[in-house]
């Protein structure tokens, strides 16, 4: 390892915001830095501030007495000017107090992986005034060119663990291309599965990736570490049965009385799985890179005691899950909600690009209150790209298909993680996976009774039908709760899936044991899914979808889908982020309820040329600041008295008075009109206006009228109307003026809408949300001309349809541009 000393003096002057420029090819940096050790003389409970240069600080959480860091809350990520001339500067402080500074240059950070070099390796660096010193590793990372290929590839994973210990190896579930290890899972019983599993569990989708040509060695090494599965007593295991939290009438069938739920079932002493062996400072060092750039696995009933070694649960869970990855892969973020989790893991090459991870829950259960069951998210950006993942639990029962819609529509409308819109409307990907529940009405009779318990005579055709491979399972698929719920609109409008009947068998309810074998109480179901949706404008596909039957401790089969998600990095481009403390002092802390505040500012371009970026002074910046909205579904911008006079005197709200726009290019709104707009008020009506905001759009602040408190690019109110009309007369509806220039930029961006019904005597209400995407109008500007974009946008509220947003919005040169 190397070491630094402290420079004489290191600068520790603050700033509100800091601006960087692009290098000489306009293509951004990030820097990546892991916390690994603190050592300090005084002890005490101490943290680590860092900054690049004199841009933004971010704060770690207080050093374990250990001085250590949890991986989750080591990882940071900084825009970087220039890494050949730019430094990182760390302080330890204690209590407010500095202990001691140093200053590490990044010239020798820079890494790239077609170098085919190792990682750099992580630093000792020594504190000023002989305070002690701080272990760290920096890498900092180019992006790619604007223009070319930029993927991102997720494995995501998701389990029903039935509240009992996992397997420590799990290679066949996760499969990241590090081999699998020796004496894993028992091959696959066949009391009731196909007569050949690999053929029934055939399907068109690519194959899992291959095994690298170091795969033997891996799986030697991953071996040690991985013990094989103890084998299980068939009968306790049932006995210890939690169906989905659900109450079987009768034990089954195939199970005798040791088999039947009770205090006597309970009291057996079950043999466990061994318990996985935790890897030190995984993805510091990797010996090998894993297939994916990121994983992501959510589970739900995951709740059990803790293995020998672990004191809580999450911890052996979380290790069962950095064995099978491998040591290229870190954990970091997780977020938890009663035996519902989500984990996400970064491959170490890549961390340095994720960045701004933001975390949410919604609960669903008894009363909307209980953890049972509901939601638990996670964001974060990687480069420009915003993405999300959500783990839930839905409502179980054959007859509770409305209640999982109702489920998911409040998970929609609950979680938050800071932005504008909901969830469904907010980010560039949404990944939504989980135990959904849902289950297939095959071999039913149009309007008959859903009952939980299906007759013999149709959980035998069902069975058969199951085991005569791909053509039967569709058959099957067809009547899947789910899919009529996405394309009615219900829940998961929007969203794309691929293809379950054909990759894989149900994954519930099976017995608890390896193979493919089903409970009679239940019919064979699909309940543990993975969707997206994707923004208009970027792409997402499938790459994988399979189900580990030979895992055999619960009765969900794990379920992993590949996918390669496009990712943005724009290029010519100025990054700001809010020099805020508060919000960078615990980088994982839960953001829920969402704060009143703008987190970061994240984009912001230069009204310039690639070319002329490299010699820009900030001075010659245009900055780009979000507009202030609040980030929940309220908007508390006027005080109580003064809007119930504006209604008294039947007002239209605001009057704001915008000046002229002096930016380069402006849009303008030549129609603008909603329809079959969802009532938020008690006479059936609603007094609507619309709100817009963008990262390419100029701050409204410096537009508005005097006395105009949390300006914003919005509309006039029309008063008790769901199909209301603005005039664009320049008066009821803005002119949007850009910051940006650029082509490039311009055309992968997104316009942001909001409709908000105003309300007299509390917050308002949001309507409905939706994004407008702007690629036609980078074409126009490409070619030194103005540009139109007429469309019928729908808005979703919740997740579902809120009405339709007609309009008609022109790109032109501002005529009022002083060059």
């Amino acid at each position: 390892e190397q070491k630094r000393t402290a420079p004489a003096s290191t600068p520790t002057s603050r700033r509100n915001a800091d601006v960087f420029t692009m290098a000489d090819d306009g293509r951004p940096f990030r820097l990546g830095v892991r916390l690994l050790e603190l050592e300090l003389k005084s002890g005490g409970d101490a943290c680590c501030a860092m900054r690049v240069d004199d841009g933004p600080e971010q704060k770690s959480v207080a050093f374990a007495k250990a001085g250590t860091l949890a991986p989750w809350l080591a990882n940071f990520s900084f825009w970087v000017a220039h890494p050949e001339s730019s430094s990182l500067t760390i302080r330890a402080t204690d209590g407010g107090k500095q202990l001691g500074v140093v200053s590490a240059p990044l010239a020798s950070a820079v890494w790239d992986r077609d170098s085919k070099k190792d990682l750099p390796a992580p630093t000792w660096l020594d504190l000023s005034d002989g305070a002690g010193r701080v272990r760290a590793q920096l890498i900092v990372l180019k992006a790619p060119p604007a223009g070319a290929p930029h993927e991102l590839k997720v494995l995501v994973g998701t389990w029903n663990v039935g509240n009992e210990p996992p397997p420590a190896d799990l290679t066949s579930w996760l499969q990241c291309g590090q081999g699998r290890p020796k004496g894993g899972s028992r091959p696959p019983s066949r009391r009731n599965s196909t007569d050949d599993l690999a053929a029934a569990t055939a399907g068109d989708l690519p194959a899992a990736p291959a095994k690298d040509d170091d795969s033997s060695a891996s799986s030697k090494a991953s071996s040690a570490k991985l013990p094989p599965v103890a084998p299980r007593d068939v009968a306790n295991a049932a006995g210890a049965e939690s169906d989905d939290s659900e109450t079987d009438a009768e034990p089954d069938s195939s199970v005798g009385k040791k088999g039947k739920k009770g205090k006597k079932g309970k009291k057996d002493k079950k043999p466990q799985p061994p318990p996985p062996v935790p890897i030190p400072e995984s993805g510091v060092a990797p010996k090998k890179f894993g297939t994916y750039d990121m994983v992501v696995v959510g589970c739900q009933e995951g709740d059990y005691d803790p293995r020998d070694g672990f004191d809580k649960c999450e911890d052996d869970w979380v290790a069962c899950l950095a064995n099978t990855l491998g040591d290229s892969y870190s954990l970091h973020c997780k977020n938890t909600l009663g035996q519902m989790r989500i984990c996400a893991f970064v491959r170490a090459d890549v961390a340095p690009a994720v960045h701004h991870w933001l975390k949410s829950t919604e609960a669903t259960g008894l009363g909307h209150i209980m953890n049972n069951k509901g939601g638990v998210g996670i964001s974060c950006r990687v480069w420009d790209t915003s993405v999300c993942f959500i783990n839930s639990h839905l409502a179980a029962h054959d007859d509770m298909r409305k209640r999982r819609d109702d489920d998911f529509a409040e998970i929609v409308g609950g979680c938050r993680f800071g932005e504008k819109l909901e969830c469904t409307e907010a980010f560039h990907h949404l990944v939504w996976m989980g135990d959904l529940n849902y289950r297939c009405e095959w071999g039913l009779e149009p309007g008959a009774e859903i009952k939980r318990k299906p007759t013999e005579e149709r959980f035998n055709a069902m069975l058969a039908k199951v085991k005569g491979g791909p053509p039967g399972r569709a058959e099957i698929f067809k009547h899947d709760q789910l899919t009529c719920s996405r394309l009615a609109g219900d829940a998961f409008m929007g969203f794309q899936e691929g293809d379950p009947a054909k990759s894989h068998m149900p994954t519930f309810k099976v017995q608890r044991e390896p193979g493919f074998n089903y409970k009679t109480q239940r019919t064979p179901a699909w309940c543990d899914r993975v969707l997206w949706k994707t923004a208009e404008g970027f792409s997402a596909k499938q790459t994988t979808l399979t189900a580990a039957g030979d895992v055999g401790t619960s009765d969900h089969k794990p379920v992993a889908a590949g996918l390669t998600l496009e990712l943005l990095a724009h290029s010519a481009t100025v990054h700001i982020e809010d020099d805020d403390p508060s919000a960078a002092a615990e980088p994982m802390s839960p953001m829920s309820p969402a704060p009143d505040r703008a987190v970061s500012a994240f984009d912001v371009a230069l009204d310039m040329s690639p070319q002329e970026s490299a010699g820009a002074s900030p001075g010659k910046v245009r900055r780009t600041q979000t507009v202030d909205a609040t980030k929940s579904t309220s908007v508390k911008d006027a005080p109580f008295i003064r809007k119930l006079f504006q209604s008294l005197c039947f007002c239209a709200y605001p009057s704001n008075e915008w000046s002229a726009p002096t930016s380069r290019w402006i849009l303008r709104f030549e129609e603008l009109s909603a329809t079959n707009l969802v009532a938020s008020d008690i006479n059936g009506k609603s007094d609507p206006y619309v709100v817009f905001f963008a990262s390419v759009l100029e701050d409204p602040g410096k537009y508005a009228g005097p006395g105009v408190k949390n300006p914003k690019w919005r509309t006039k109110t029309i008063k008790t109307n769901l199909n209301p009309v603005w005039p664009c007369d320049g008066k009821s509806v803005p002119t949007l003026p850009l910051a940006v220039s650029q082509a490039d930029v311009i055309g992968r961006e997104h316009l942001l809408i909001r409709v908000m019904d105003q309300d007299t005597l509390s917050s308002d209400d949001l309507i409905g949300s939706a994004r407008l995407y702007l690629g036609d109008f980078g074409d126009a500007i490409r070619a030194g001309k103005g540009g139109k974009i007429e469309k019928l946008i729908g808005l979703t509220s919740k997740g579902r349809r809120a009405g339709e947003l007609m309009l008609s919005l022109v790109l032109e040169k501002n005529p009022h541009y002083a060059a």
